[in-house]
């Protein structure tokens, strides 16, 4: 004899027209938001174009920044290891490494000259 029972699959409560109204209005302004986000980094990509490499480090330390906060554990100020923070700490050090106008011999200031 087979004493295992079989239980229906229960379906989901059918939604009322507010809830689907509201899920609906929900959904578009995520969309519209995912847009307006996907708009201001294609225009900040080609404002970086015409950026000075001041400029740039400036911009790159301001991210840094702001994806700097507080550990709830440890109530420490650190990095969480984002692809953001790998990013800019990756692209602000070479950019401290290359010869610009503003940093003629090519080299962090920690190095010795």
């Amino acid at each position: 004899m087979n004493d295992k029972r079989h239980k229906s699959k229960s379906k989901a409560p059918e939604m009322t027209v507010e809830q689907v109204a509201a899920q609906k209005a929900l959904r578009e302004a995520n969309e519209a938001a995912q847009k307006a986000e996907r708009e201001r980094l294609h225009a900040y990509g080609k404002e970086v174009k015409t950026m000075s490499d001041k400029q740039l480090l400036g911009a790159l330390d301001r991210v840094l920044k702001a994806e700097g906060r507080r550990d709830p554990e440890t109530h420490k100020q650190g990095y969480h290891a984002g692809l953001t923070v790998i990013f800019a700490t990756v692209l602000s050090t070479v950019l401290k490494n290359t010869k610009t106008p503003s940093n003629p011999w090519g080299k962090l200031n920690a190095y010795p000259r």
